[in-house]
């Protein structure tokens, strides 16, 4: 964050910026280049948030859901790679489970997740998201091509000032 140029970033006005950090992490971007050119079949995805401490609390206390909120990197990241949008009508189940609720009354939502479903372009999706239980945070796809099977499992925190990075380049056309 040190060389990072914030006052640059407070600048931007009339642009909308997005937390998706995961299409922009070097491990992301090896798998969209090993996934490039070929027919993408299906894609498992999950994000094992592992910080159940943080649920029902502070910002995250009233209309947090873990699917919405953390959940929606590692979908991003699936969209991301396929280049195609997903298709609501397609989706097959999607069913959350709560450990949480007990531990924290005032988180309304599943805590575990798990969707399986299809892109308008038929592709399969499967994807789980847990976040209710202490467990290491990552992040994991798996892809399968008709030229083979890619896979990445990312343990640890993302570092969250690549997006803001790229956008503040991309606005001020690399500068």
């Amino acid at each position: 964050i040190h060389d990072f140029d914030w006052h640059a970033a407070k600048g931007i006005q009339g642009k909308l910026g997005i937390n998706l950090p995961l299409r922009w992490t070097p491990w992301f971007k090896t798998l969209r280049e090993s996934c490039a050119g070929k027919r993408i079949i299906a894609i498992s995805a999950e994000y094992r948030w592992g910080r159940p401490e943080k649920l029902g609390v502070g910002w995250r206390k009233t209309g947090y859901s873990i699917a919405h909120g953390a959940g929606s990197h590692i979908v991003d990241a699936a969209v991301c790679l396929l280049g195609s949008e997903l298709s609501e009508d397609k989706a097959v189940a999607i069913i959350g489970v709560g450990g949480i609720a007990a531990a924290s009354p005032s988180y309304e939502y599943p805590d575990t997740i798990a969707a399986v479903g299809k892109t308008i372009n038929g592709t399969l999706l499967q994807f789980f998201i847990s976040g209710g239980r202490v467990e290491p945070h990552r992040h994991a796809i798996h892809v399968l091509t008709t030229d083979g099977e890619f896979s990445h499992v990312n343990a640890g925190e993302v570092d969250k000032t690549l997006p803001i990075r790229a956008f503040v380049e991309s606005v001020h056309g690399g500068s």
